[in-house]
This record gives C-alpha cells, structure tokens and sequence, in this order.
C-alpha cells in the first residue's frame, strides 16, 4: 500500500507542472468550475462530505490533492488533473478510484482517448468475477445473541445478469465493525460509543446464508432493487474504492443500515435515504424508506 500512497504523492507534486504546460487540463478545470461540480450531490456523496463541506473519510490515501480532505474544489481539480498523468499499471487513478474517474470524465466530457493508456488488470479481474448485473437487499432477522445484531442486519447481494437460481455463488457487499478478537464484556459499549471501525467487504453470498441460517437461525428477507446494471456496476466500483477507508462503528446510529442507504444514495442522487436517519438506523426501518 505505501507504493499507492508514493504515486499520488507524486501525482499531486507534479500537478501544477501540467497543469501549466496541459492546456486540457485548464480547459477542464474551467467546466468544472463553471458547473460548480464541487457542489453537486453526488461529488459530495463520493467524497462523504459532512455539513461542513468537508470530508468524514480519514485515509489520507483516498484524496489525491494534500489537502483533498478539507477542500474538495481542490481534491475535484487535483482529481482531473491526475487523469492526464502517465501511470503504471494499476497505479492510474483510473484503476484506484474507477467510480471517481467515471463520473468526472462523463461530467466535463473528458473522453478517453484523450488520457494516456492505463491498465487496470487488479479491478478488471476483481468486477470480473462479480458480473454486478443487479442488486438485492437482503435483511437478515434480529439475533439476540449478538448486540450489533439485535435489530438486524442489513447486506447487499450482487447478481450477475440472466442468473435465475443459485444465488448462493453471487457476492455480497456488507458493512459491519471489525472487533478485536479479545473484547468481551466492553463489546457492546464499544458498539454503542463509535470504538469499533467499520468497514465496507465483499465476499461469496453463501458465507452470509451459512453464519445466519445454519449458525443463527435467522430468516432472510430479498428485496430486488431498482437499479439499472449501470449504476450496479458503479456502486460496486465505489466499493472498490473504499478498500482502506473505515468509519466509527455505532451499533444504532452508523451502522450498516446506514451505510447502504448512503451508497444508494450514491447511485440514486434524487434521494436522501440517509438524511432520514440522522439518530437511530433500525435495519427494517431503513428498508421501509427505500420502498
């Protein structure tokens, strides 16, 4: 991972340089400016921006400019100009931040024989063995054996296209806490007070079934999301995105509930699933408001 953090560094050196001798760059620049991109949902959404305007993501590896995190004009214009700088492969911000580039180029009409040629086998090869074609929200019932669980649980479950039975082999987005094998009688407090960081993964589907219905005995609910396979595939590049980024972990409030009413949001800029949920996130409430 430090290899990554050089090659922005780097970027981000080398980008008033170009920007000077690129005149594509400025050009870009100037309709960014003049559709005040900086300020549109889903730019905001893509850089979890809070009411500050400023980003709740602390992984200094997500922000291209320096300063990315507290100004995001600056992050959008550091972005599109790392889009003209030659990369190795898998190095591009094309193949680090997929969902990013995509929406800039399309947003300033960048096209892409305009950019210099990346490869991105790592992405390729890892959206490849998903074939995100549809996504289904599954709502696990309440397990009282564990806190975090005792409202629910919320997870996304990716569907390759004409996939008509078997499930079990598509993937799964999940969000949940990574705890520390040794907690015990803090568990719940930890939950409660934000202690635990949380963070997005993505695993074979029937590791989902097998934990709750064989482990837990816990119903499963599926409800098929209206999304076109575009905006299936640019969520699940988003997530490719937030590979090293975690939140505070809040077993009522943050929670996965939470967390896939905002990549819905994402992909979906007219709602505002998560702004209905500013205090407590129960999972079967949330699914209520997605109807």
């Amino acid at each position: 991972m430090k290899s990554v953090v050089l090659v922005f560094a780097s970027l981000a050196v080398n980008i008033a340089y170009s920007a000077d001798i690129n005149p594509s760059i400025q050009k870009y620049w100037s309709i960014a400016e003049q559709k005040k991109l900086d300020q549109d949902i889903t730019w905001q959404r893509l850089m979890y921006a809070n009411k500050n305007h400023k980003s709740d993501v602390t992984y200094s590896g997500y922000f291209i400019s320096e300063n990315g995190k507290n100004n995001l004009k600056e992050e959008l214009k550091a972005d599109i100009s790392a889009l003209f700088m030659p990369a190795q492969d898998n190095q591009s911000i094309r193949c680090k931040f997929p969902a990013r580039s995509q929406w800039l180029m399309q947003k300033v009409g960048i096209q892409e024989n305009e950019l210099p040629q990346v490869k991105c086998s790592e992405f390729e090869n890892w959206i490849g063995q998903i074939k995100p074609h549809k996504a289904t929200l599954i709502y696990a019932t309440d397990f009282m054996g564990n806190p975090s669980s005792m409202f629910g649980h919320t997870l996304l479950r990716l569907d390759p296209k004409d996939q008509q039975q078997l499930n079990l082999v598509s993937y799964a987005v999940n969000y949940a806490a990574t705890v520390a094998g040794n907690d015990n009688w803090s568990y719940a407090w930890k939950g409660l007070t934000g202690q635990y960081p949380g963070e997005y993964s993505l695993m074979p589907y029937y590791r989902k079934v097998k934990e709750y219905g064989d482990f837990e005995s816990r119903d499963l609910w599926e409800y098929e999301l209206n999304l076109t396979p575009e905006e299936t595939r640019f969520l699940v590049a988003h997530i490719w995105e937030m590979q090293h980024v975690s939140f505070p972990y809040y077993f009522v409030s943050d929670n996965c509930a939470y967390r896939l009413l905002g990549l819905v949001d994402l992909v979906k800029p007219e709602s505002h699933l998560q702004e209905k949920f500013t205090h407590a996130s129960i999972p079967m409430e949330t699914i209520k408001s997605m109807q």
